[in-house]
Parts: structure tokens; sequence; C-alpha cells
């Protein structure tokens, strides 16, 4: 009797207990800033397999020889293998003469389509004042060298939402992109980040990158069409 008492005591002083919720305290994450955006970008980047772009001169051209002035580049690269396929649209001086020929980059050869006849020659890597051949790794140095970089907000590039961010950096560190280039000139930067891929779409550069451009020269970048299957040959 006095055994059973007990337990019905206990029983009724448990009933009495109120549960207690434990509520875990959650650190809010710090808001995004520039600079952590484009370290977050160049780790993306790291993966980048493939990538079709374009690039074009709001202000200024870049001089392939001579007389003779490119205005727009259109190309898919693979970035694995570092082959790629262009088609540059340029204009002669004298006489004013638009000219548009195809660069193939496969393997060690690098190719491209005769001016005049059309005809398939292979030229030496030299041979063109832009290299495409290793975008990933040059999107990574050109983010990574951004000096003072500021976030802008969000703005929608093709219908793609993206961070635009703004700063400087020096004009050898496009070397990678333009061999050519040369030290000692600040160049603006303007970079759109993807919200969610956290990929660069499109890049703007402004300034005086090859001693043969405009001080006012901008270069616009535009990139799409991520990591899809690529297939670059040599020409037959």
């Amino acid at each position: 009797m006095r055994l059973t008492t007990i337990i019905v005591l206990a029983v009724l002083a448990a009933g009495c207990v109120k549960a207690v919720t434990l509520t875990p305290t959650l650190t809010p994450e710090p808001p995004l800033d520039a600079q952590t955006i484009l370290e977050r970008v160049a780790i993306r980047l790291s993966d980048l397999r493939s990538a079709a772009f374009v690039l074009e001169h709001p202000m200024g051209s870049t001089t392939l020889f001579p007389g003779l002035e490119m205005h727009r580049v259109t190309g898919v690269v693979d970035v694995g293998d570092e082959d790629f396929r262009i088609v540059v649209e340029a204009q002669s001086q004298v006489p004013r003469v638009y000219i548009e020929f195809t660069v193939v980059n496969a393997g060690e050869e690098l190719w491209m389509t005769d001016f005049l006849t059309g005809n398939w020659r292979e030229v030496p890597k030299t041979a063109m004042p832009l290299d495409f051949s290793n975008l990933g790794g040059t999107l990574i140095d050109i983010t990574s060298a951004v000096e003072s970089p500021e976030l802008l907000g969000l703005e929608y590039v093709s219908g793609i939402e993206t961070r635009r961010i703004r700063g400087t950096m020096q004009s050898e560190e496009l070397a990678g992109l333009v061999p050519g280039a040369g030290g000692g000139v600040d160049i603006d930067v303007d970079l759109w980040v993807e919200v969610h891929q956290r990929l660069v779409y499109q890049m703007v550069l402004a300034g005086q990158v090859l001693s043969t451009d405009k001080p006012d020269t901008e270069r616009l970048l535009l990139l799409g069409e991520f990591n899809l299957p690529v297939v670059i040959d040599p020409p037959e």
C-alpha cells in the first residue's frame, strides 16, 4: 500500500512539471559584400567546363594589325581542353572594308581563314591579340584582381537577375585575356554576377589595356551557355 502511494504521488508530481521547449539561437548570416561575392565567383569558376561569349567594343576597338581594327568577336570555349572557335569582325582603315574571319584553336594548333580566299591556314598563337584558351582561369584572375570592389545592387541582364559590382584593376592583370596588355594603367571594371549560380554574365573593362588603345576604350564581355557539351575540331 505504501509503495503504491509513492508511485501515485510521483506520477502526479511529474504531471505538474511544465515541458520546456528550447529555442535554438540562430546567428544571422552577415549581408553579402562585394569582396565575398567575388571570392565565391572564383570558386564557382574553378568548375567551369565551357562557355559561349561575345566581346564587343562600346568605345574604341582592338588593333589586330596596323590598319586593321577588331570590333566584335563571338565564340565558344572548351575550358577543359583549352580549345576555342571564334568569329572575328573587323574593319580595315584604308580602304574601309568590312572583314570577317574564323579562328580555331584545337590542341597545339591555331588555324585562321584567309581574309581574301577564305581558305584555312595555320598561324602562330601570337597572331591573335586576345586569348580565350584558358577562359575559366582568366576570369578567376580578373575577379581576384579587382581592387576596392563595391556592390551597386541588383540588375537584370537578358532577363537574368545579377548583382552588379564595380571596382578597378591594373592593366597588366588582363594579360591572360589580352597577352600584350601594358602595365601601370588603372582599368575600371564592372561585373554582373548571377545571383544563384554565382557566374559572371557580363563584364565591362574600361581603359587603355593595349598601347594601341585609345584612353576611353571599352570592352564588353557577355557570357552564357555555361557547361554545355562542346566539340571543337581542327578544320579539314
